[in-house]
């Protein structure tokens, strides 16, 4: 189950702006959080959320932070409810899913495309 400061990352990730920024950035710099925290079952971190919202100054920041830019989400069978993995499985979370510039391309963020190749997507 995701904590509620994981869940707290997770939604400034989603709102992005300089505020949302700066909480992220306070909060892993004090070891509140861990940049790749995730959100079960999927495995989502705050770099696929940003990506997938458009929010290029949040994946910029972090990405500075460390995010693993590589890190994959987990895919879930939604009507088997059974996790479909791919080569790794493991928990670096390379289960076959998504990255984040696969999230930033399927939607249509070039700006978040152009940041995630920048920092070696």
């Amino acid at each position: 189950m995701t904590s509620s400061v994981e869940h707290l990352l997770l939604r400034h990730a989603k709102e992005g702006g300089p505020a949302a920024i700066e909480a992220i950035q306070s909060a892993v710099k004090s070891n509140i959080i861990d940049i790749n925290a995730t959100e079960t079952p999927t495995s989502q971190t705050a770099l696929h959320t940003a990506s997938r919202k458009g929010n290029a100054d949040v994946v910029e920041a972090l990405l500075d932070l460390g995010a693993d830019v590589d890190r994959r989400q987990r895919r879930v069978c939604k009507n088997k409810k059974e996790d479909q993995h791919g080569e790794g499985g493991g928990e670096s979370g390379e289960s076959g899913g998504p990255t984040a510039l696969h999230l930033a391309v399927q939607v249509g963020h070039p700006e978040v495309v152009r940041v995630l190749l920048r920092h070696g997507a």
